[in-house]
């Protein structure tokens, strides 16, 4: 089951590039922020993922001259880690090592969702047209080290790709035909992940050192897009 989201994200690649090969569609190019939603900034629920950004590309190709299309895109999003999260978890420790010098790093995060799906486009007047899509997505996550230093001495956890189907909706408007603002939110599902912990003994509790799979992270993105037609 965990090999499915990656073919799911091959055959949307694989779809992406073959309406890429017909030449009544239309390339865009995009970048904004991205804002991490519901569980994926918040701390008690595994995630502290702060305002990041991101980049992509959109392929649409129409379905005759109704205003239907299929899209394909991928986009990578980057998201950093909230800096609160990470002063409380140091003056926690501070509090149970003694008051010794600890500094945490906590993870950032990247997103790359592969998605595919419909579109319609309805042109309002000479200059403007609205457009909505909805469709699947193939999210691709990593989450970044956790690196935790007392006293000089570091400690590193890492954590392995993980994969997840997930769906995507979103609206906009184009002017011009040239340019474009969009909204999009990104449902990408609870990843499971994988990983090498590293984590020292402390307040009485033992170290924790080796191997696990059973990490979990949901993730949910709006992203604020502005694009430009190639």
């Amino acid at each position: 089951m965990k090999k499915c989201p990656l073919i799911v994200g091959c055959l949307l690649l694989v779809l992406c590039f073959t309406i890429r090969s017909q030449a009544q569609g239309s390339v865009s190019i995009h970048a904004g922020p991205s804002f991490p939603l519901g569980d994926f900034t918040d701390i008690g629920s595994n995630g502290n993922a702060a305002v990041g950004a991101h980049i992509g590309a959109q392929y649409v190709y129409p379905l005759g001259k109704n205003g239907w299309g299929l899209f394909g895109g991928v986009d990578l999003h980057y998201n950093g880690s909230e800096k609160d999260a990470e002063t409380l978890s140091e003056r926690i420790l501070m509090q149970i090592t003694g008051d010794a010098n600890v500094h945490i790093k906590n993870p950032k995060y990247l997103n790359v969702p592969v998605t595919a799906g419909l579109r319609y486009t309805f042109k309002t007047g000479p200059c403007v047209s609205i457009f909505a899509h909805a469709g699947a997505a193939s999210n691709f996550l990593k989450i970044m080290d956790y690196v935790l230093t007392i006293d000089g001495e570091t400690y590193r956890s890492t954590q392995n790709w993980a994969t997840k189907l997930g769906y995507t909706v979103g609206a906009g408007i184009w002017i011009n035909d040239r340019f474009s603002i969009a909204v999009d939110y990104l449902g990408l599902g609870e990843h499971t992940y994988s990983g090498t912990l590293d984590i020292p003994a402390l307040g009485g509790q033992p170290a924790v050192k080796g191997d696990y799979d059973n990490g979990k992270q949901k993730v949910a993105i709006l992203a604020l897009r502005v694009g430009v037609r190639l």
